[in-house]
């Protein structure tokens, strides 16, 4: 925005109005993978979360203000349009069935032998395991099933739109909208 976008296509991860995995207070202790997997939240998602979520707050009050000239470009509202997973841990998912499947040959390819055996020894289970693995799991077919779920998802936002229309938004309210 500093740069002058006047619009912002935000592709995520985890939903933006996703308020994050549930603490484990009455489930079992979170495990290693779950740990190191709310740790890489808390650096990468959770920061773009709040990002959109301000942007949203900004349009808002921007949109309540209205425009004063004397602001010149430093107040305007920036239409935004989150293309995301419907619910958290769509990539996990994906990742753990496709770490899940056996492949020829894995354990011969240095990265893959090196995931197995540090889920081996660090003995993590734990249900944000998969998120874990979206994280440092390239394997070509989690990366194929990454990208039909992304396409997937963008095309859920254009459902019932007009062929030339983007339904940005625009504001907190708006945000309801978001499929």
């Amino acid at each position: 925005m500093a740069l002058g976008a006047e619009a912002v296509v935000v592709v995520a991860t985890h939903p933006v109005d996703d308020p994050g995995p549930p603490a484990h207070a009455d489930g079992p202790r979170p495990d290693v993978d779950d740990t190191l997997a709310r740790l890489v939240d808390a650096a990468l998602v959770d920061r773009m979360v709040e990002d959109v979520r301000t942007l949203a707050k900004v349009n808002t009050l921007v949109g309540a203000r209205g425009s004063d000239p004397r602001d010149g470009d430093r107040y305007r509202l920036i239409p935004y349009l989150p293309v995301c997973p419907r619910e958290r841990g769509t990539l996990g998912r994906l990742a753990a069935e496709a770490f899940g499947r056996p492949r020829p040959g894995a354990l011969l390819r240095p990265r893959e032998a090196e995931l197995r055996a540090l889920g081996w020894a660090l003995g993590g289970d734990g249900p944000r395991r998969g998120d874990l693995l979206s994280y440092l799991y390239f394997d070509p077919d989690f990366i194929e099933a990454a990208i039909h779920r992304g396409r997937c998802d963008a095309m859920a936002l254009f459902d019932g739109a007009a062929p030339d229309e983007i339904p940005w938004l625009r504001s907190s309210d708006d945000r309801s909208r978001v499929r």
